[in-house]
């Protein structure tokens, strides 16, 4: 889901909320799309589908329980 900045204080009748100027919310890709062609947002950071989906691969993998113990034991 992209960061996007209000240009403009405007009402979000989908989030049901005031969007003051200067706010950075974040927006599905279709409703990023929808306000920045209305020109009341401006796009801040884009967040690749890549980056949402979480890799068991490159999670940090917790020390053993062999690897704590004393070698002298």
């Amino acid at each position: 889901m992209p960061k996007v900045k209000a240009l403009y204080h405007f009402l979000d009748k989908v989030a049901c909320r005031n969007r003051m100027q200067g706010d950075v919310f974040d927006v599905s890709e279709e409703r990023a799309k929808e306000l920045e062609k209305a020109g009341i947002v401006a796009l801040v950071e884009a967040k690749p589908k890549a980056e949402l989906k979480t890799d068991a691969k490159n999670e940090p993998k917790r020390p053993s329980k062999k690897a704590n113990k004393d070698p002298k034991e």
